[in-house]
């Protein structure tokens, strides 16, 4: 549809260039036959009365010329019934056929009278208005020029037998002016015969093209009801999926929360069994192990719990004012036990306080998941570096680790939920997934930004800017 349209615009497009090979479309027909109605009753008419003006000059100038009479009423009577057919419905649809007679018959009666008065100037001057008026008659081609040609060849037949020998100067005048005005008939004639054609022309490919936009119009508004129908169905499917998700999150909400209280008891009774076979080395390192493997699903599983948290829209910010150094140093005291079993140092750089308006828990979340990740990804014997400074326009904190950094595929999906590094923890720690969407998450919620690069020195720093 849409390439048809583009077709018949470029059509209409090329319209003002040559039209010689212009095909006419067989309703052009119907087009000429319905402007010939809009000419037939004045033409009829005129036909009809024309014999009564010229009656008189007729009987006056040439008595002589009997003749003149039947023919003018013969062109009378041609017109009468033309004229009777028109008003009365009949034949209507060859409107276009008795225009041409009419025409016809006017200009070859008009060639026969002035051939029989051997062109008197006073006739010659209407005969000639008659050939100049056939170019605008809405006719084609062939039969405008039949009819000149017809009308022509009769004048210059009857003027023969009258033997019309344009010896005088009227006789040649009337003859100049014959020529002159066959002349410019004809050229008239093909004029706007090409007129009309363009200009049907190009209401027939305006009128293609409006029919052409008007299907298209309703193809859209067809297919923009399948859209709105097809995105009806597909919010009622997306919000039976959002219940779905919301139960299963639910529930899933219940489960893991209920199975952290179950591993506490085990860790518990871990603890004990721990100090009841402390003088049984084999049996310590298995209960560590226990302990370990306890130990790691319970951090999995508040992993699982803050991830949810942080997923959800309505996340409530209890903004406070806080002091970043002293909420960093408190968190990495309370990791300084991990890094020791890697015998691994964090050097804390701040030049002062610097106060913050934030939510305390979401911030202690955000530097436990940056400090406990370096920790985990850094060589044992390293030094893992925090720096803690103010910017001219904004906040900036460094946690600059000692691992192996970041590959391409680790930056693309750096900070994407359950998307775990290249990388392995030294220590073989438990590593969820979860840490840096987290992160990622808190961070945007006090408008901030955070983003890694790759150290000069290898090893890799996480940036968070406020």
């Amino acid at each position: 549809m849409i390439t048809k349209l583009l077709e018949q615009l470029q059509k209409l497009a090329e319209l003002t260039g040559n039209f010689s090979d212009f095909i006419i479309e067989p309703s052009f027909n119907a087009e000429l036959n319905s402007k010939a109605k809009t000419f037939l009753f004045p033409a009829a008419l005129l036909a009809t009365v024309s014999w009564v003006p010229f009656l008189f000059i007729d009987i006056s100038l040439h008595p002589d010329i009997p003749l003149l009479i039947p023919v003018r009423l013969t062109l009378s009577l041609v017109g009468l019934v033309i004229l009777f057919l028109f008003i009365f419905r009949l034949l209507i649809r060859y409107s276009y056929v008795m225009l041409a007679i009419i025409i016809a018959a006017m200009a070859l009666l008009s060639g026969v009278m002035v051939g029989l008065v051997r062109a008197d100037p006073v006739y010659m001057g209407g005969y000639c208005i008659t050939l100049l008026i056939i170019p605008f008659i809405p006719l084609r081609r062939r039969e405008s020029i039949l009819i000149l040609l017809a009308s022509l060849v009769v004048y210059f037949i009857t003027g023969m037998i009258n033997r019309i020998e344009y010896s005088s100067s009227n006789d040649l005048y009337s003859l100049a002016n014959i020529i002159i005005a066959s002349i410019m008939a004809t050229l008239a004639v093909y004029f706007f015969d090409r007129e009309r054609k363009t200009s049907y022309g190009k209401s027939y490919l305006i009128q293609q093209t409006n029919t052409a936009l008007e299907t298209s119009n309703l193809d859209l508004i067809r297919a923009k009801q399948k859209i709105e129908q097809t995105s009806e169905k597909l919010n009622q499917a997306n919000q039976n999926l959002t219940r779905e998700i919301e139960l299963k999150s639910d529930l899933m909400h219940v489960a893991v929360h209920n199975l952290k209280n179950p591993l506490q008891v085990i860790l518990g009774y871990v603890e004990v069994l721990k100090m009841d076979n402390h003088e049984h080395p084999k049996n310590l390192a298995k209960l560590q192990k226990v302990e370990k493997s306890v130990t790691d699903m319970i951090d999995i599983i508040s992993k699982l719990l803050e991830s949810e948290r942080a997923e959800k829209d309505n996340i409530p910010i209890r903004r406070q004012n806080l002091g970043l150094k002293q909420l960093l140093e408190s968190v990495i005291q309370n990791n300084r036990v991990q890094a020791s079993m890697k015998n691994q140092a964090i050097q804390f750089d701040s030049d002062s306080e610097i106060h913050f308006n934030g939510d305390p828990h979401l911030m202690n979340q955000i530097f436990e998941n940056l400090i406990s990740n370096a920790i985990k990804f850094s060589r044992h014997d390293s030094m893992i570096t925090i720096r803690l400074s103010q910017k001219p326009s904004f906040i900036q904190i460094v946690f600059k680790d000692c691992g192996p950094g970041l590959s391409e595929k680790d930056h693309a999906g750096l900070f994407k939920k359950f998307k775990k590094l290249s990388a392995k923890p030294t220590g073989n720690e438990n590593s969820s997934g979860l840490g840096l969407s987290i992160v990622k998450r808190y961070v945007e919620l006090h408008q901030g930004k955070i983003y890694a690069i790759n150290n000069s020195e290898g090893g890799a720093s996480f940036i968070v800017e406020f």
